[in-house]
């Protein structure tokens, strides 16, 4: 441990150790995916290696943001959240509710459990690290066994290099989409084997057992994934029929796939109805699924382009790849093997299957990207593989192999140095010491790690955060709307805090909130039975950024009900306070208008005007104001954000922000000494949005972003 905290210090100090690290790991990879084929490169300890050092760059390049306290994405306090609950109840629905995720996630993440490790946000993201590894792996064996070592090691590439060097948070952190392309491109990898000949038979069998298993486990993993497993059904029927060349032997095949396909989803259908869950899982799984899917809005094509800076770099990556390797096709009018066009058409066929599976939701998510990734290299193997057919590539196969390099690699290096680094990276000591956010660690005073635990709002990072148990089988709990079986859920909702009797009741619904942000109208006293409940059972103890915790009747020193919602504040010093305004930091409470959705990082203004009411922490001395702030600039047309503050009605001081920085006013004692807080607001004139500027498809009108508000005696 010491070591590992030294090497942590030694990372934490300067960005530079991490991308020489970094570098040096894609450079190893790069350096065997180029190699010429022979006949090391032909045996089973190259893939290793050359695997290996796949995995050891997506871990190089990611590893900082396993340190971060806090979800990358609000779903991802979700997932661990679940996992969390899957050590005292792993009854699929009965447990824990995934909403449109399946419980092979929480079982995935409730791993590190096996062997005594703690389960939290590094163990997801480190999980997620290893079965994107195992998942490239896949489609490198289905590549090869088709195509070749020469063809799988190239097409792997544009993947390795999205998956490592990608800096959308969106892509980093462990998504519900980890589990189904892992299980789908495991199934490639079968449906692959199934179509070379003469393969012994027990492998075979083996192929298709494992090929059933994991397509009849995707739809348990996310429904999502379906329109791909439904193509690589098709894949491994072909396989079993065309591959094989014994009519007797392929029906044992398909017998041996059919019941490996049926295993999983009949075993839980068996434990479902023995626990009767059966029906509440068809209804919130299938049912409301398919809500969910009704309620979207129209994705238009450029989310393919607009949302996500490295995916497109990957995409227009292979879209001219694709491009160039046709042009020289038709140049040369040399047609195609037949069994090349016949694997470029499944390339293409699991790419439009993907396609579905992306637009169906209706939701402009980035993540749901992923499930392209490997349908989009199988396309670009398909065109290696054409154009490894051509004189072209006989003949300048150094120039094309250079080529195809440079599209890729320049592309994907450029989007990811060309912005400055994250704090991920930049603070990796930090992260490393923090203890979560400040109503985690208010919680934790009140809930022992694996005590059960009730949060009405949309906050499951509490539960990662202090290590808490979910006592009803959601991950987060708010109003449900009507249509949406609102009595049978809220029922459900009640009987579980009547049967766990949770510690801690957490109303989480505050200003700023995810999803649930009313208390008027969202609180948990819109809900009357469980207003009710929590009445009977719990007291009032303290509010924290917001967020409201009432302990158990059976504990003592609680405050008196009636005082909820006046203890929220800083810790209030005579020296001053702090607060950063990253999500999770309860920053929430401090803001009055102007202000959008919190970031990992930090909170953008919205609009020409942001407010804030601070308290005072020293009426009668004179005080210091620190913001660090960054603009929204676009050189030169908008190099810089002017930012007029004011205090109390009276301007305190002029900011020019450009990149992030710390700026200071100070704020004379007459403002202050006879009010009851302190009103700040900043003027932003040429606040612009994203859209306008030609940068995102962001409109939003943004001005400058905030991370962190100090108020200090000067």
């Amino acid at each position: 441990m010491p070591v590992i905290a030294l090497l942590v210090d030694w990372f934490g100090g300067s960005s530079l150790p991490y991308y020489m690290l970094a570098l040096a790991a894609l450079a190893v990879f790069v350096a065997l995916a180029i190699r010429r084929e022979n006949d090391r490169t032909d045996k089973w300890r190259f893939d290793c290696a050359f695997l290996l050092a796949a995995g050891l760059t997506l871990l190089a390049w990611r590893w900082p943001n396993f340190l971060w306290q806090y979800p990358l994405n609000p779903d991802e306090g979700l997932w661990v959240a679940g996992a969390l609950k899957v050590k005292t109840d792993w009854v699929p629905w009965r447990g824990f509710d995934g909403a449109t995720s399946g419980p092979l996630t929480a079982y995935t993440l409730a791993l590190p459990a096996l062997v005594g490790a703690r389960i939290d946000f590094f163990s997801a993201r480190f999980l997620g690290v290893c079965l994107l590894t195992l998942t490239l792996g896949g489609f490198y064996f289905a590549v090869k066994w088709l195509n070749g070592g020469r063809v799988a090691r190239l097409a792997l590439l544009p993947a390795v290099l999205l998956l490592a060097l990608t800096k959308d948070w969106n892509f980093l952190h462990f998504s519900s989409e980890t589990v189904p392309i892992f299980l789908t491109t495991t199934a490639l990898a079968a449906a692959a084997y199934l179509a070379r000949e003469a393969m012994p038979t027990r492998r075979r069998f083996a192929a298709c057992a494992i090929a059933g298993v994991c397509l009849g486990s995707a739809g348990l993993a996310k429904l999502q994934s379906l329109p791909i497993a439904f193509v690589l059904f098709g894949f491994v029927v072909a396989g079993i029929v065309f591959g094989g060349r014994r009519r007797k032997s392929a029906i044992l095949e398909a017998l041996v796939f059919a019941g490996s396909l049926a295993f999983v989803p009949g075993l839980v259908t068996i434990v479902l109805s023995a626990t009767g869950e059966l029906r509440y899982a068809i209804r919130s799984y299938l049912q409301s699924s398919v809500g969910y899917v009704g309620e979207g809005i129209h994705i238009g094509p450029s989310f393919l382009f607009e949302s996500s800076a490295s995916y497109t770099a990957f995409l227009v990556g292979s879209l001219v790849v694709g491009a160039f390797g046709m042009a020289i096709i038709f140049w040369e009018r040399r047609a195609p093997s037949r069994t090349s066009l016949w694997m470029a058409a499944a390339a293409l066929l699991l790419l439009v299957a993907a396609g579905f599976a992306i637009y169906t939701p209706r939701r402009p998510f980035q993540h749901y990207l992923l499930l392209s990734v490997v349908p989009a290299s199988c396309c670009v193997a398909a065109v290696l593989r054409l154009g490894r057919e051509t004189t072209f590539w006989k003949d300048r196969e150094a120039f094309a192999i250079g080529t195809y390099l440079s599209v890729f690699l320049i592309s994907a290096l450029g989007v990811s140095l060309a912005s400055s680094p994250s704090t991920l990276v930049t603070e990796i000591a930090s992260n490393s010491k923090a203890r979560g956010s400040k109503q985690a660690v208010a919680l934790g005073r009140y809930a022992p790690r694996g005590s059960r635990v009730a949060i009405w709002g949309s906050c499951p990072e509490l539960y990662v955060q202090t290590g808490t148990i979910m006592a009803t089988r959601y991950g987060q709990m708010g109003p449900i709307p009507a249509g949406h079986f609102r009595e049978y859920y809220e029922g459900i909702i009640v009987r579980d805090l009547e049967r766990s009797r949770p510690v801690v009741f957490v109303d989480a619904v505050h200003p700023g909130a995810f999803q649930f942000n009313n208390r008027a109208t969202q609180g948990h006293e819109t809900f009357p039975a469980l207003a009710a409940f929590v009445r009977r059972n719990y007291r009032f103890k303290e509010e924290v950024g917001g967020v409201r915790i009432f302990v158990a009747n059976e504990n003592t020193n609680s405050a008196p009900a009636e005082t909820a919602g006046k203890l929220a504040g800083p810790a209030e010093e005579s020296a001053g306070w702090t607060v950063g305004f990253n999500a999770g930091s309860g920053a929430e409470v401090y803001r009055v208008s102007g202000w959008s959705g919190a970031e990992a990082e930090f909170t953008w203004t919205e609009g020409t005007s942001a407010k804030l009411k601070l308290p005072i922490p020293d009426h009668d001395a004179a005080l210091v104001l620190r913001m660090k702030l960054g603009g929204l600039i676009h050189p030169p047309d908008l190099p810089r954000q002017s930012v007029a503050v004011y205090a109390n009605g009276e301007k305190i001081a002029d900011w020019q922000v450009s990149e992030p920085a710390d700026f200071t006013a100070p704020i004379p004692p007459e403002l202050t000494r006879n009010a009851e807080d302190l009103d700040i607001e900043l003027r932003i004139p040429d606040a612009a949005s994203p859209q306008s500027l030609g940068t995102s498809y962001d409109g939003r009108l943004l001005g400058v972003r905030c991370y962190v508000v100090e108020l200090r005696r000067r």
